[in-house]
């Protein structure tokens, strides 16, 4: 259950950071809830025409989202890398998200469970399989770790690393 909830808890902050970036599908609903357009009431034979009167306005409610996350963190455009989730100790997970699109799924195994024949036969690819292992860690932890690289616009780095560090397990939960 613990496992469960830590990867609902990594894919629920993914979204709300993957889609922190994504346009408007339609620019004018975009344009619309930030501009008030007038219209000026259909003038009859008794009456000058009226002073422009505000049309109501449409929310976009994805571009509240939007700009709600984009005063949290800044504007993502896109992250990539691959997690560890509580319990799947076996498989890394993949993350992928660019705009409003987010992956998030099984990768592949992790080197620290596969046996050594199975590893690429390049002796520079070991070297580079080698150095993500900490030769003092005393649990066996092997390659596993979390990942990720985070490119947008005027980033704010605390609050986002302050999000996906509450997705971390704790000790408790990952037992």
């Amino acid at each position: 259950a613990a496992a469960a909830n830590a990867a609902a808890a990594a894919a629920s902050a993914a979204a709300s950071v993957a889609g922190a970036s994504s346009p408007s599908s339609s620019s004018t609903k975009g344009a619309a809830a930030s501009t008030r357009p007038t219209r000026a009431p259909a003038a009859t034979a008794a009456s000058a025409p009226a002073s422009p009167q505000p049309m109501p306005s449409e929310v976009d409610p994805q571009g509240v989202r939007r700009a709600a996350r984009t005063a949290a963190f800044g504007n993502l455009l896109r992250s990539k890398g691959f997690v560890w989730v509580a319990g799947r100790d076996d498989h890394c997970a993949e993350w992928s998200s660019a705009g409003s699109l987010m992956r998030f799924g099984t990768g592949g195994p992790w080197f620290a469970v596969l046996p050594r024949d199975a590893w690429p036969d390049d002796p520079k690819k070991v070297a580079e399989i080698e150095a993500d292992f900490d030769p003092a860690d005393p649990q066996g932890t092997g390659d596993r770790r979390q990942e990720l690289v985070l490119i947008g616009i005027d980033l704010r780095r605390e609050p986002l690393r302050a999000a996906l560090d509450a997705c971390l397990a704790t000790p408790e939960e990952a037992a």
